[in-house]
């Protein structure tokens, strides 16, 4: 899965890898300057930037104007369990916008960092809701289809794969490549018909 890259504008990028990484699991990659931070969570990387006259994502806009944290645009991260979740990071001094809410896929809560730019807080309450349903759904394309055979799974035929030009072959130990002379199969019969008595034709 391709990696997600969000760049947060914060007031002090220490404390900002101190709370991503003591609070949220984000791992600290790189730190080459005060003004900025990478850090990685999966396939998530965090940029921190601190606003500046260095130049980078901390520089101010050419009319002056200069980037400040805050807003509402965050991203989410899944949770197992949002409420003993939201317990723990309470008891440890964690500010939240807001309290959980409920709504058609999942429960969710807003946090915010020390410059006071939000992180959602997911637990999902469907299973297309979970991150990890997309991957599992291309995941089983793909064994189902490797992109050297060109097949794709047959429609309403559950373990039948097939091109579209070709009739399905079922998967199972013993398949052999589409297209090849498989010989006659074990206990095919002989579908002409009977030669009957007195019957002329010749076998």
């Amino acid at each position: 899965m391709a990696t997600v890259t969000v760049r947060y504008i914060v007031d002090d990028v220490e404390a900002s890898i101190d709370f991503y990484r003591r609070h949220l699991d984000f791992q600290e990659q790189m730190h080459p300057a005060p003004t900025f931070a990478m850090l990685t969570r999966g396939n998530l990387r965090l940029l921190l930037s601190a606003p500046s006259g260095q130049g980078g994502g901390g520089q101010s806009m050419p009319d002056g104007t200069p980037p400040v944290p805050g807003g509402w645009n965050r991203f989410s991260l899944e949770v197992p369990d949002l409420a003993t979740t939201v317990e723990s990071l309470r008891a440890a001094g964690v500010h939240f916008r807001n309290d959980i809410v409920t709504g058609v896929g999942g429960r969710q809560i807003l946090l915010e960092d020390p410059s006071g730019n939000p992180v959602e807080l997911f637990e999902p309450t469907r299973p297309e809701s979970r991150a990890e349903s997309g991957r599992e759904s291309r995941g089983l394309q793909r064994q189902a289809a490797p992109p050297h055979t060109g097949m794709a799974l047959s429609k309403g035929l559950p373990g039948v794969v097939g091109r579209d030009d070709e009739p399905g072959v079922p998967v199972d130990g013993d398949q052999q490549a589409v297209g090849k002379d498989r010989g006659p199969r074990p206990g095919a019969h002989d579908r002409r018909d009977p030669v009957l008595p007195g019957d002329d034709r010749r076998v």
